[in-house]
């Protein structure tokens, strides 16, 4: 006789709800993204050194271009990159005194609601009256929200975006200060691969090899794989939802660890945060934001917050300072002062060049590191039509936060994102070259205010260098063929011009960081500074 499996009552409850909570589709074009730190945007003013991002700016949301500027209002309008006239890109374009966006091409207007208000070739009022009523003449314009230090856009065009914008609120977690300060970057990686990547602690010792932690002074100060504490556990919190994304709670990972509450957390569409509490009560928040700018390529917003309000103050130290310690702060003065010296120096430097430095130091490099690998996962996974869970292998605790977002992705996001035009990231990442993954003007340096302000300043220092060492390189000569008195004179010229190439050679080396990570000398190939 045939017998039938039946399921006990709780995991077939849990099973219809699974199946229930399955069919809900996750609608990728029906939410906020931030687009581009609103302290970015207000920098666009002019040129010079003082100036940062262009006035208009072309930004790219799944697979769509769209163009924002700020109107008469004071608001920042978003719409689509393209000119219903001849589909010129409007990107090109300039502000006209009344807020409105003229296109380069023909000088057509738009204005925050995609509305054509003013066609120069018109010949008369009620002709260009009649043009501009008709719907041929209007562009798909997209609701803006200015919160939480970003500029937000609602990527849908459907009748009833406005309304749903209105009625919804950005996903956000612990940073929400309107001067949070976010770092940034862009990966020529899938929108997938670079999600996982967060879920996955234990790749921090072995890709990141050598490389300083910094999370937390109760663990230790550099990845290897001698640090890494496997993870006994690792469970899903709640429910995963369409909407709701899903919650990781997880062991440690660092040998000797004092931290503890370990979560990681999916809000849909782009928004991770990890949380933890360390021995004093500080509880520390990591999120990031992945935008999935279009096939193949996804960009990062990322930012720290302790909160310490319910941290207790040690007590202080009572009676004079002892012999050892006071020899133990001269020591470690001494210890600082090489420190101190490259501080000093590099305080010189205006505080924009600084900044725009920090940009391309450590963070590049473990991002490097990040993308030659998940670029060859990529490469694997779009190799197979087989399902993530049948190509990969994720037997340990680790592994828990990839099966749950690659779960998430294949139940409610269809895969992958939803892009504009029906592209796939598939085809994207046959297509993507591993210069292009390095290019730091394309991927960082173009949309960042503070890096193009230091490619102009480099750029106007070169310029000025060089032509002090062609005068003083001249001077020195004349002296020489006028055999001056004091031989002096030319040797100074000649050192001052010596300076000055010098000088000019390391302007190109700073400049060369802010293009390319692949280098312009030698062998043209990444360091990822792996120790083997």
């Amino acid at each position: 006789m045939a017998t039938v499996a039946v399921a006990a009552p709780e995991r077939q409850a849990e099973q219809q709800e699974e199946e229930a909570i399955g069919n809900e589709k996750f609608v990728w074009a029906k939410h906020w993204y931030p687009i581009v730190p609103l302290e970015w945007l207000e920098e666009a003013r002019g040129e010079g050194y003082e100036s940062g991002l262009p006035q208009i700016q072309r930004q790219t949301i799944l697979g769509r271009d769209i163009v924002v500027w700020k109107d008469a209002e004071g608001e920042w309008r978003a719409v689509e990159d393209r000119c219903s006239h001849r589909l010129a890109a409007l990107s090109l374009g300039s502000v006209q005194k009344d807020g409105t966006l003229a296109c380069r091409y023909h000088g057509w207007c738009f204005n925050g609601r995609g509305e054509c208000t003013h066609i120069p070739q018109a010949t008369d009022a009620t002709s260009e009256a009649t043009a501009c009523a008709s719907s041929r003449s209007k562009i798909v314009a997209f609701p803006t929200l200015e919160a939480h230090s970003f500029l937000w856009v609602w990527p849908d065009e459907s009748p009833t975006s406005w309304v749903d914008a209105a009625m919804a609120k950005p996903a956000v977690g612990a940073v929400t200060e309107p001067d949070a300060v976010w770092s940034t970057d862009e990966y020529a990686v899938t929108f997938g691969a670079l999600m996982e990547n967060i879920f996955d602690p234990a790749h921090l010792f072995h890709l990141h090899n050598g490389m300083p932690s910094g999370f937390s002074k109760f663990q230790p100060p550099t990845f290897s794989p001698a640090a890494e504490n496997p993870m006994m556990f690792a469970k899903q919190v709640g429910d995963m939802t369409p909407n709701g994304g899903f919650k990781i709670s997880h062991g440690q990972y660092f040998k000797g660890d004092l931290r503890k509450d370990f979560t990681m957390q999916f809000t849909p569409p782009c928004l991770t945060c990890w949380r933890n509490v360390s021995p004093d009560g500080t509880i520390v928040n990591f999120e990031i934001n992945y935008v999935p700018l279009r096939p193949g390529h996804t960009r990062f917003y990322a930012a720290f917050k302790r909160d310490t309000s319910n941290v207790t103050p040690p007590p202080s130290a009572e009676g004079a300072l002892q012999l050892g310690d006071i020899a133990q702060k001269v020591v470690g003065a001494l210890a600082a002062w090489p420190l101190m010296l490259k501080k000093l120096a590099f305080g010189i430097v205006p505080d924009f060049l600084r900044k725009s430095l920090q940009h391309h130091g450590l963070l590049v490099k473990m991002g490097n590191q990040d993308k030659v690998s998940l670029h060859s996962e990529d490469l694997a996974l779009i190799g197979s039509n087989m399902p993530f869970q049948q190509k990969t292998y994720l037997p340990t605790p680790s592994d828990v936060g990839v099966a749950a977002f690659r779960k998430w992705m294949e139940m409610h996001g269809g895969g992958e994102p939803a892009w504009f035009g029906g592209g796939t990231e598939a085809e994207a990442v046959q297509k993507i070259r591993q210069d292009g993954m390095f290019d730091r003007w394309e991927l960082h340096s173009r949309r960042c205010p503070t890096c193009r302000k230091s490619l102009k300043f480099l750029g106007a220092m070169e310029a000025v260098v060089s032509k002090a060492a062609a005068i003083f390189l001249g001077l020195a000569a004349l002296l020489v063929c006028m055999r001056a008195s004091d031989p002096r004179l030319a040797m100074t010229a000649t050192v001052v011009a010596g300076a000055a190439l010098l000088l000019r050679f390391e302007a190109q080396k700073l400049r060369s960081q802010f293009l390319s990570n692949i280098p312009d000398t030698g062998i043209p190939e990444v360091s990822f500074g792996w120790p083997s």
